[in-house]
């Protein structure tokens, strides 16, 4: 099996500023990205794919709740993808 692994250090600001310009959160700015990854190498094999399952943790906590609290639901999302390079 061929593996290739890229890694890159960007620091959390840079996510911050992402998230604030468009009234979005971090985390949905690192999913994009993902998203965007993994749309390219599924492009890139030569098998697009419309759309990819992911599994998400999402707080269920509600205001007032204690923060040591952890009550949390688990979602199956499926996130659309690109099916080719722009």
């Amino acid at each position: 099996m061929n593996v290739r692994v890229h890694r890159f250090a960007r620091g959390l600001d840079a996510f911050r500023t992402a998230a604030r310009s468009v009234d979005a959160t971090v985390n949905d700015v690192f999913v994009t990205g993902l998203c965007r990854g993994l749309a390219r190498w599924h492009i890139e094999q030569g098998v697009p794919r419309p759309a990819l399952r992911m599994g998400m943790p999402i707080n269920a906590r509600r205001a007032g709740d204690e923060a040591t609290s952890e009550t949390i639901a688990a979602v199956l999302a499926s996130l659309l993808l690109q099916t080719r390079l722009p």
